[in-house]
């Protein structure tokens, strides 16, 4: 199931609203795509879901883009993610 990401993303994104590189998390990203999208534009993107099954299923479905996309099993309500900031959320 591939679903393109909404279209309030791609035109903030279009329009410059958001910058247009950086890195960006995708929060509860499920399967991944709008992380992906990201990814496939040059930015560099972090998708973190709570459920490994979903975070499996991304990694399989993106693997093509494993330079700039990583995918995280994490709680954040129970501990934050480690590393540098992101500029987009």
């Amino acid at each position: 199931l591939h679903r393109p990401p909404p279209p309030e993303v791609v035109e903030a994104v279009a329009n410059g609203w958001l910058p247009p590189s950086g890195r960006m998390i995708d929060l509860g990203c499920g399967t991944g795509e709008i992380a992906a999208w990201f990814a496939g534009r040059g930015y560099r993107a972090t998708g973190v879901d709570v459920a490994a099954a979903a975070i499996a299923q991304a990694q399989a479905r993106h693997a093509g883009l494993a330079d700039t996309l990583d995918f995280v099993v994490a709680d954040l309500c129970s501990a934050p993610l480690d590393g540098p900031p992101f500029d987009i959320l």
